[in-house]
């Protein structure tokens, strides 16, 4: 498991939780994409993304990947989908909606920033704890 999302206190503020997904994100722009996705934990649910399965839900977001996705173009191989890196997006507004679910997990829901802006495709994250020292951020879904 890779140490970016692995969190040695359950009572991280949010400003902590919000740094350590902008990290994440900004794998996601360098292109570190296998990365980002060793850095992810199962949520409670489950749920684990591989690399392509990110970059294909990234990819929803975009026109060109979803007429070749529908056409069965071969150039979905060589799709990169165009995150850019959260400190230097500067067009639109973040949305970033904190919400606990019950007494251990917390859902964070992030827009993530394509082509230079802050989009409305939606990365849901889950904070939860996995035993009693550590607590996670697992990746539950990417949706518009």
């Amino acid at each position: 498991m890779y140490t970016l999302f692995n969190i040695s206190s359950h009572n991280l503020l949010k400003g902590e939780i919000e740094s350590r997904l902008d990290q994440w994100v900004g794998l996601l722009a360098n292109g570190r994409y296998s990365e980002a996705a060793t850095a992810l934990t199962p949520t409670p649910n489950g749920i684990l993304f591989t690399e392509s399965e990110i970059r294909h839900l990234i990819g929803l977001y975009d026109p060109k990947y979803v007429r070749a996705l529908e056409s069965g173009t071969e150039c979905l191989r060589d799709f990169e989908p165009k995150i850019s890196h959260p400190s230097e997006t500067k067009l639109g507004e973040k949305f970033l909606k904190f919400e606990r679910l019950d007494e251990s997990i917390i859902q964070i829901i992030y827009s993530l920033p394509i082509a230079g802006e802050w989009s409305d495709r939606l990365a849901e994250f889950y904070y939860f704890p996995i035993n009693s020292h550590t607590s996670v951020l697992g990746l539950e879904s990417i949706f518009s």
